[in-house]
């Protein structure tokens, strides 16, 4: 599926980057609100209806190189006028332009072609549900599913993944409410830890944590009636890059070419990585250590020889894929009350096989508590 980020800049509105007597923006950054589009989005705007025919002429393109698209979403990240490529939305505007403009050129130029409405964080998806997929909303039936991000609203990364999942379970009894067909599809679109990259960093709390917190959230959405899961990142380089706004974020598997087997003369980084990590960071701790300290940390020194850094993360997505196979069925399997063996919390004293001290409770946050058989 592809998801877009910003349209071309002679089709947004100026933002507070460009001069005042500007009459489009100069660069794809940034957003104004409550959409980019220039003339907005209703059935009136010829740039929206310019901006849906760029998504069936995007489709056409990758199809004659023989790569067809599955489904598209209406834009990542549309509560964000972000500082990198952006277009924001509200439920309103989104659903005008999916109503007047993308809907109809879809269906018309690429009728197998899906839309999926969203594509943010968990925290709001009910209310744009409510807006978009209710049935006097005329952009209703060109929406298949609903694409959904793993972050946190605010900027405490070690909140992304946790929070959120009791909307979840509200999105499936809304989509009830509202009628929606079974068929809707909730996909969890986006997910990465940030910053840095559990390579580099060098810290097994952190990396093998990163990994269990994938595991966990996966699972956890997959019952709450997720139907997948996407990993942002394919492949980064050691650091989590390049990004040409310095924001380095970590995924299952890294470039590390100058590891491999016979490299000679290949740099630990190349000419197109800009940020300077080591005024971040500091030290390179990946980079320091040899191929048998690497594999007994859990990066096995088989692919480190290919010029790969393959990390714990990959391993617990690779131990759902492979048995969650496309097709498969979740099957409901929520404990509502704990009954007489369960136990929600453990004894003074008592101590259980992978327990521990949770410390990543905050104020204000929602807390999900699940019985505990204690394995």
């Amino acid at each position: 599926y592809a998801s877009p980020w910003s349209p071309p800049p002679w089709m947004k509105q100026p933002t507070w980057e460009d001069p005042p007597d500007a009459e489009h923006a100069s660069k794809m950054t940034y957003s104004t609100q409550p959409s980019c589009l220039r003339e907005g989005t209703d059935k009136h705007s010829k740039y929206a209806k310019a901006w849906a025919l760029y998504f069936s002429k995007f489709i056409d393109a990758y199809r004659n190189k023989g790569i067809p698209f599955w489904a598209v979403t209406v834009q990542n990240e549309p509560e964000f006028p972000a500082p990198w490529e952006a277009c924001s939305y509200t439920p309103k505007t989104e659903a005008d332009f999916v109503a007047y403009h993308l809907g109809p050129q879809l269906e018309k130029d690429h009728p197998d072609v899906r839309i999926f409405m969203f594509d943010h964080n968990k925290d709001h998806m009910i209310t744009w549900a409510t807006e978009i997929l209710n049935g006097t909303s005329p952009a209703s039936k060109y929406i298949s599913g609903t694409a959904y991000h793993w972050y946190a609203g605010g900027m405490d990364r070690l909140l992304d993944g946790a929070v959120g999942s009791p909307n979840m379970h509200r999105m499936q009894q809304k989509l009830q409410s509202l009628n929606v067909s079974a068929e809707h599809i909730l996909l969890g679109s986006e997910a990465c830890h940030c910053p840095y990259t559990g390579y580099a960093g060098g810290d097994i709390e952190i990396y093998w944590s990163r990994a269990e917190r994938y595991g966990h959230t996966i699972l956890a959405d997959l019952m709450a009636g997720s139907n997948g899961w996407v990993e942002w990142n394919l492949v980064l380089d050691s650091i989590g890059g390049p990004n040409h706004l310095n924001n380095l974020c970590d995924t299952t598997v890294l470039a590390v070419p100058h590891r491999a087997i016979n490299a000679t003369k290949v740099p630990h980084l190349f000419h197109f990585e800009k940020t300077n990590a080591s005024a971040r960071f500091g030290t390179n701790n990946g980079d320091s250590r040899t191929n048998a300290e690497l594999n007994a940390l859990g990066f096995p020194a088989r692919h480190l020889d290919d010029g790969l850094a393959v990390q714990p993360m990959y391993y617990y997505m690779g131990h759902i894929s492979r048995y969650v196979r496309p097709g498969s069925r979740a099957v409901r399997g929520i404990v509502d009350t704990a009954k007489d063996g369960f136990r929600a919390f453990r004894s003074p004293g008592q101590g259980v096989a992978g327990g521990g001290m949770n410390d990543l409770a905050r104020v204000g946050i929602e807390v999900t508590a699940w019985p505990c058989e204690g394995s």
